[in-house]
């Protein structure tokens, strides 16, 4: 199986025929993820051309409309439909029109039912997002028929793929590590998806929750400006980390008065001392503020190079 120590996994059979790789199996459940033939046929047949479009992202999320309340609130009635309950920045939806509070009915002449999922001919009732992500082409339209402020429209979504990089969260990364900064013992970074399921598979609940929530809602940060969140994920116990010993998984909003967007300007805020020599590290949430002294903070970092840490810092 599938597991972050190796890269294989099983074939999953039906009547002689490859149905799908398995990606995950629960014992205790009895139950299994698998990644589909289509989705694999879907990968290699983007590569025929030499180059790799991927798979295109909607980029909004979701409620299910099965309390009668949201319904009469929205003016739905009758049964089916999605509650929009935010669209990415720049992603396919939002450029397209669509916006928080919709009611997505159907995509393509397919009804969404109040639970997200569709008829698909073949495979059943599945969730809507195959549409748009599993049967469909970067580049293809798709025609959604929404309900806003009561009243009923069409509207076509061009369908496209967000780079992992214009994510304010990186969904992935292949071939390079975390973007970080280690300064005088704290280790600041930027958040990625994949430092979030390191937590395990239980991840959602187990991962520190103020950044779990802010990968499932990035719209406040990405009105802020912000491209990357940076924030504090661990500390060195060091002589100037004194006292922020069990600090960790705090985002950082300013340091030094200047307001951290990423990684690099982070960087460049460390590099720019005020007159007293002290950093202010700003966060939302308690503690609010830290301090820590530049000089003795350099000090601390020629001596964790002397003990074995190769790089303070990895900006790309």
């Amino acid at each position: 199986l599938q597991a972050r120590a190796n890269s294989f996994t099983l074939p999953v059979m039906k009547d002689g025929k490859l149905v799908g790789t398995l990606l995950s199996y629960n014992s205790k459940e009895q139950t299994s993820a698998i990644l589909p033939a289509p989705i694999i046929q879907a990968f290699l047949a983007d590569l025929d051309d030499g180059n790799y479009d991927g798979f295109p992202d909607i980029g909004l999320s979701y409620s299910q409309m099965l309390d009668e309340q949201l319904r009469k609130f929205t003016g739905v009635e009758g049964e089916g439909g999605i509650y929009i309950r935010s669209v990415s920045k720049d992603g396919s939806a939002g450029k397209a029109g669509i916006e928080k509070g919709d009611v997505v009915m159907a995509i393509n002449g397919n009804a969404i039912d109040s639970r997200g999922n569709y008829e698909h001919p073949e495979f059943g009732r599945i969730n809507f997002s195959h549409i748009v992500r599993g049967s469909a082409k970067v580049g293809d339209t798709a025609k959604f028929d929404i309900v806003r402020d009561g009243k009923e429209q069409t509207i076509d979504v061009k369908l496209e793929r967000k780079l992992p990089q214009d994510y304010l969260v990186d969904p992935y990364m292949f071939d390079r590590g975390p973007k970080y900064i280690i300064f005088g013992g704290l280790i600041f970074q930027e958040l990625t998806l994949p430092y979030l399921k390191s937590w395990g598979q239980k991840w959602s609940t187990q991962a520190p929750f103020k950044l779990v929530h802010a990968n499932a809602n990035p719209e406040k940060y990405e009105k802020e400006g912000r491209e990357k969140l940076v924030f504090l994920s661990n500390v060195l116990k060091t002589p100037s980390t004194l006292g922020y010993e069990n600090l960790g998984g705090m985002i950082v909003t300013k340091v030094n008065g200047t307001e951290i967007k990423d990684i690099q300007d982070l960087h460049d805020a460390f590099a720019k001392p005020p007159e007293n020599g002290i950093h202010r590290i700003e966060f939302p949430d308690y503690p609010k503020v830290i301090f820590v002294h530049d000089d003795i903070s350099r000090q601390i970092n020629q001596q964790l190079i002397q003990y074995g840490i190769a790089e303070l810092e990895r900006l790309k």
